[in-house]
């Protein structure tokens, strides 16, 4: 991808992210355990990288989950335009992630860990949903590059 392609990509795009998965690894959902993990990964792990352009984060954790994940954003300094984290269904957090896509037409691009919620997305909201693996595995990572 040439200079100014990628230019012009960064600045006609507004970007939103799933944050595990891609700002630090996936947490796997276990009911008993999930509140007492989820601590002590996110207040240890530093974010695998920082968007240099404005971004959204769209994550399908559970809603109790919210001041630990801003807590972890705010200690990051990463910034965001939103965080999106309303999920009252943790079995469904497509459904969720749908719902925030559909009402926020300014998202143009929205990168996902999963493959299977890409797969259910794709069809389903007005951006372009692209799995984040893709992008990292074919260089294709226009307006996503870290600080």
């Amino acid at each position: 991808m040439n200079d100014s392609l990628i230019l012009q990509t960064r600045l006609a795009s507004m970007l939103a992210f799933d944050l595990d998965g891609i700002f630090l690894p996936d947490i796997v959902y276990q009911p008993e355990t999930f509140s007492t993990v989820h601590r002590v990964r996110t207040s240890l792990l530093k974010p695998i990288f920082i968007p240099d352009q404005p971004y959204y984060i769209i994550t399908g954790r559970p809603v109790d989950d919210r001041e630990e994940t801003l807590a972890w954003i705010d200690q990051f300094a990463m910034h965001p335009k939103a965080v999106f984290h309303d999920n009252r269904d943790i079995q469904y957090p497509a459904l969720y992630k749908e719902r925030v896509l559909k009402e926020h037409d300014e998202i143009t691009h929205y990168i996902e860990s999963d493959a299977a919620q890409v797969a259910y997305l794709t069809d389903r909201v007005p951006c372009r949903v692209m799995l984040f693996d893709e992008l990292l595995r074919y260089g294709i990572a226009a307006g996503i590059e870290g600080k």
